[in-house]
């Protein structure tokens, strides 16, 4: 019996490795899951003029084209020679597998679908590419949105947007975004303690970490304050910011400047450990006791299924239809619903207490992410889709 022919799928990132954030991650892990059954090619961008070409990475074929966001002039040129780069790659490509909706991708989009190839779409920020926020915006925006073949959403709200938006639900998937457990997963007391004298911290220290950009969505100035709180109650914990800092399109850069002067006029800013990037976050949230993130605005935060499959207590604010199905209220995780930074204070300081509650509830959090996150299984449904948009039969990787 013959082989069974491979799918040639064109992925479309705003950035791919070695950039890292969670779309990425997803993207990767979703290649690697799928790389037997799927010949994956990546067409990205880049603000690193150093890493531009094309590139192998882990035996896939990664093009990144130049894009600087800060200069319009490089930007509309990087952008056209990204359009070029598209046509090239389409002549081998049966499916192209879209990360997010933005303008840039409205055209691959038009673009797909003139040179007849089937095109999935995987929105990713509610509030931002969701079906109603697009077709509350643009007209021509909504129609190129449209044009899709298949979408899939990684989060109930989005399935209420696309229902209110009038689109075929037979067009619709939801497939939420999966976590690596044999990456994260809980350790033993000796093991964090050898990690924590890893990273410089002593085996008593109380750990608080926030995973995310210094942005305004994200609310880094908020666990500050509320950690603030907390230092002023003697809760003497240690906190932690991982995420990128500046050169960014995302980053507000006086945010974090805000926090380090007003730490070191407290005399607080030796207890703040400021990580820009790494590729070790499963070790950093193995170290921490709590995990908090007070985002307005998010898809499905891969952090927060990192931190659940950690066994780690999440302090997490309350977005309905993204956070609201992945936290059992007091029992995998605690929302907050306010910008109070004594409100989130108060949620935070009863893990540093009551450790037998905090264990308990870190444990019904992973249980939660094996049963519902793992990245083989969502990785087995992408392909399912992949296989019904071609119109081919599915099978079991």
């Amino acid at each position: 019996m013959a082989p069974e022919k491979k799918l040639n799928v064109l992925m479309i990132t705003g950035v791919y490795l070695p950039e890292i954030n969670g779309a990425v991650l997803q993207c990767s892990q979703l290649i690697n899951n799928l790389g037997k059954a799927v010949n994956f090619s990546v067409l990205t961008g880049t603000n690193d003029e150093s890493t531009y070409g094309c590139v192998d990475v882990d035996g896939v074929s990664v093009t990144r084209v130049f894009m600087p966001k800060r200069s319009k002039f490089k930007y509309i040129i990087g952008a056209a020679w990204f359009y070029i780069q598209l046509i090239r790659k389409l002549r081998k490509a049966d499916l192209v597998h879209v990360h997010g909706f933005s303008k840039r991708n409205t055209i691959v989009i038009a673009i797909s679908r003139i040179l007849k190839k089937k095109v999935l779409l995987k929105m990713t920020s509610y509030g931002y590419d969701d079906p109603m926020t697009i077709k509350s915006g643009s007209y021509i925006l909504w129609k190129l949105f449209k044009c899709c073949h298949a979408y899939i959403g990684i989060s109930p709200a989005f399935l209420v947007s696309y229902r209110k938006a009038g689109l075929s639900e037979d067009r619709f998937s939801f497939i939420p975004n999966g976590v690596d457990l044999a990456r994260y997963f809980p350790v033993s007391l000796n093991e964090k303690i050898s990690l924590r004298h890893k990273y410089g911290f002593a085996a008593h220290d109380k750990i608080i970490v926030f995973v995310g950009h210094f942005s305004p969505e994200k609310r880094p100035m908020l666990i500050y304050r509320a950690w603030v709180k907390l230092c002023d109650q003697n809760i003497g914990a240690r906190l932690i910011f991982i995420g990128r800092t500046r050169h960014h399109f995302e980053v507000d850069e006086g945010i974090i400047e805000s926090i380090r002067q007003d730490a070191f006029q407290r005399g607080i800013l030796p207890l703040i450990n400021f990580v820009e990037e790494t590729p070790h976050v499963d070790e950093y949230m193995k170290v921490a006791d709590v995990f908090v993130l007070p985002s307005i605005r998010e898809g499905l935060p891969n952090v927060l299924l990192e931190a659940m499959a950690c066994a780690l207590p999440c302090v997490v604010s309350d977005l309905p239809g993204v956070i609201d199905w992945l936290i059992d209220d007091g029992v995998t995780g605690v929302l907050f619903r306010s910008d109070d930074p004594d409100v989130l204070a108060g949620k935070i300081s009863p893990y540093f207490a009551e450790h037998g509650n905090q264990q308990k509830m870190g444990l019904a959090a992973r249980h939660f992410m094996e049963n519902n996150f793992s990245g083989a299984s969502t990785s087995q449904k992408v392909f399912d889709l992949y296989t019904l948009t071609m119109g081919q039969t599915s099978r079991a990787l």
